[in-house]
């Protein structure tokens, strides 16, 4: 049994065991620091959780990851979890879009875009008039400084007109932010399409220079190899393998192997059920502390938390953004107004299962989006059909999402502090009107209409606050607390998901480059 003694310096307390948290103590344990994580819940993952089910797996938190960042591929590889992968090409898996009340198949292929009646065909072809849609442009003849940030919404009708962005563009994103595309920053939620107009004035024209210079890049790269040198640049066997095909991927018992695995490695540096109040700075003067015995001097942090009061040299918060500012309050008040303004949007998660004899026409991909504004469910994720490990033999494991920035009802409660993740009052009211739409949504898939006896409830997760709102602003509102929190508190450090982006590859990032700025 590990033992926290209270009087002990850390080098960095790390609050919160989510993937950000996790993920920073582990690297930063390699280096040789003193770390600790102190995580208020009884396991670690935040909103990881994996559930079995028969044969099968089914989440309620993420689903699956990616393989695009090479923070998670080196992390696998580094933890030995290979042979726990489960992989499937990401161009393989069907996905859906139910719109006109009726499920299409989305294809790559322009064609078979146009003849899926997605878009109409003037919708179809507006895309092609991109290139003449630049923003410097468009915001002359405005009248506008061509300086302003864009929303979503506004750039994706400027390149793409209307249809599409009501159409794709806002059902994508219900995916990915469950937001508002009128609010949402399209310099984070669409960051490389906003980098390529501004490096080419197009975004088609930026794809193909970008393609053609990546092209020179690797002949070059080659020839010097041969050239100069007879040393070959040797990658990691897993990062080979998805370099060139992006894959899902998840584990053989669900994405929580991830995160227990690195708990189980971290097991002398994690203390759980320790929830943090707040953070408070040593004050010192003349070089000698206030507050503290001349062995203590080192310290510039409390810690206090239910379990007692910790200290460190610097503090790592991992938290979302509304427990961060209620963290820092003491600390500086500025900051942890702008961390409170910063929105979350609920969520509603439901896993259950359908029996396959209902169906006439086999639900194989990774699910649907509704571009139905009718319609409150978002989409749903065909779990056990997403890797061929999790098949079942006579039923369909799905799990629907309902919810979002533009849906915020399915949560009538006040969430406090320490209930913004669980079962809620309404559950069975949300069951109910889920039921009801995806009998709506299946029906020409069914050999007759679904019957809530068709269902079969699994799990019913409300996260109160789940994905944040990264709106227009909010790229300048991150710039300006990290540098007040520099000039008043250098030691205080944020990671996590609300920073730059909402993605798995987004909160590893945060961490690099924590790690280098530390370095």
């Amino acid at each position: 049994m590990v033992c926290f003694g209270i009087g002990m310096l850390y080098d960095f307390i790390i609050v919160g065991g989510g993937i950000s948290g996790l993920y920073a103590a582990y690297e930063l344990n390699k280096k040789g620091f003193k770390v600790l994580i102190l995580e208020k819940a009884a396991v670690v993952g935040g909103t990881w959780s994996s559930f079995k089910y028969k044969t099968s797996t089914y989440e309620l938190g993420p689903n699956t990851i990616l393989s695009n960042s090479d923070e998670l591929i080196a992390l696998i590889e580094d933890l030995g979890m290979e042979d726990e992968l489960l992989s499937s090409l990401l161009s393989s898996a069907k996905r859906y879009i139910y719109h006109h009340y009726k499920l299409i198949e989305l294809r790559s292929n322009p064609l078979q875009l146009l003849n899926s009646g997605v878009l109409s065909t003037l919708g179809f072809l507006r895309i092609f008039l991109e290139p003449f849609f630049h923003k410097a442009l468009t915001l002359r003849s405005a009248g506008q400084n061509l300086n302003t940030e864009e929303s979503v919404r506004q750039f994706c009708e400027r390149k793409f007109g209307l249809e599409l962005t009501d159409v794709l563009v806002k059902t994508f994103l219900k995916g990915v932010w469950a937001g508002d595309i009128s609010q949402l920053s399209a310099n984070i939620a669409l960051s490389n399409l906003v980098k390529l107009e501004k490096k080419s004035g197009s975004i088609f024209f930026g794809f193909i220079i970008d393609i053609f210079q990546g092209f020179i890049s690797r002949v070059s790269k080659n020839l010097f190899k041969g050239v100069i040198s007879d040393e070959v640049e040797l990658e990691s066997s897993l990062k080979q393998k998805f370099s060139k095909n992006k894959s899902t991927l998840s584990f053989k018992n669900g994405l929580q192997s991830l995160t227990q695995r690195m708990a189980d490695e971290l097991s002398e540096s994690l203390k759980l059920n320790t929830e943090v109040k707040s953070v408070l700075k040593v004050h010192r003067e003349n070089g000698e502390s206030t507050e503290l015995s001349e062995h203590e001097q080192q310290c510039d942090y409390l810690l206090k938390t239910n379990q007692g009061d910790f200290k460190a040299k610097s503090v790592i918060i991992s938290s979302p953004a509304y427990v961060t500012a209620k963290l820092l309050a003491d600390l500086d008040s500025k900051v942890s107004a702008s961390l409170a303004s910063i929105e979350y949007a609920p969520i509603a998660l439901c896993a259950y299962v359908l029996p396959k004899s209902k169906f006439k026409k086999d639900l194989k991909g990774f699910g649907f989006l509704s571009a139905d504004d009718s319609i409150k469910v978002l989409g749903s994720i065909w779990a056990s059909e997403l890797f061929s490990e999790r098949n079942l033999d006579d039923e369909y494991l799905h799990i629907s999402f309902i919810g979002g920035a533009l849906n915020t009802s399915i949560v009538k409660t006040e969430i406090k502090e320490n209930v913004d993740i669980g079962v809620c009052e309404q559950s069975q009211e949300i069951w109910n009107e889920l039921t009801a739409e995806l009998s709506l949504i299946y029906k020409e898939w069914t050999k007759e209409p679904l019957g809530k006896e068709d269902f079969k409830l699994l799990d019913i997760k409300v996260i109160g606050k789940a994905i944040p709102q990264l709106n227009v602003g909010h790229g300048e509102l991150i710039e300006a607390l990290q540098k007040q929190l520099k000039a008043g508190n250098p030691k205080i450090h944020l990671i996590g998901n609300y920073l730059k982006g909402v993605s798995i590859k987004d909160a590893l990032r945060s961490v690099t480059e924590l790690n280098s700025y530390l370095a």
